[in-house]
């Protein structure tokens, strides 16, 4: 046997309708207001976000830059130069660069950037400078290309 269904209607009222419908509209102004304050401060932040992930991702290509030069250097005839930038390297207080894997730790050739360089773009320039002019007189020349031509 199929059940009957029945829908009922409640209608409340409130006293001084009028009353509470201006006050739910204020808070609902309120609101809005306050939503729209924290929307232009997060926009802000966004942006201000965007640009330090700019810069930490420029800064993070020029450290590789920076890494891969001293390296290189390390590997060429430019001996006396690395020295001296390595001691450079010690005088900040920058070890090499040294990891953990397997439980076996690693010394790379390579090492850490002083922490004050992070800041000071123009110092950075120099060190970057210094140490690929360093690895530029270890390269070796390149062998000439023998022609095609017959």
């Amino acid at each position: 046997m199929a059940k009957a269904k029945h829908t009922y209607a409640v209608r409340l009222a409130v006293e001084g309708g009028n009353r509470v419908k201006a006050d739910l509209r204020s808070v609902g102004a309120s609101g809005e207001r306050s939503i729209k304050k924290i929307d232009r401060a997060s926009d802000k932040a966004s942006r201000g976000l965007g640009t330090l992930s700019n810069r930490a991702s420029a800064l993070r290509r020029h450290m590789r830059l920076l890494g891969g030069v001293i390296a290189a250097a390390a590997v060429g005839r430019g001996l006396q130069q690395m020295v001296k930038l390595y001691a450079d390297f010690e005088a900040e207080g920058c070890g090499p660069f040294v990891y953990s894997a397997r439980g076996k730790e690693t010394t790379m050739s390579y090492r850490r950037l002083p922490d004050r360089l992070y800041d000071e773009p123009e110092d950075f320039t120099k060190w970057a400078l210094a140490a690929y002019a360093a690895a530029d007189r270890g390269r070796k020349p390149k062998k000439p290309r023998k022609s095609r031509g017959g």
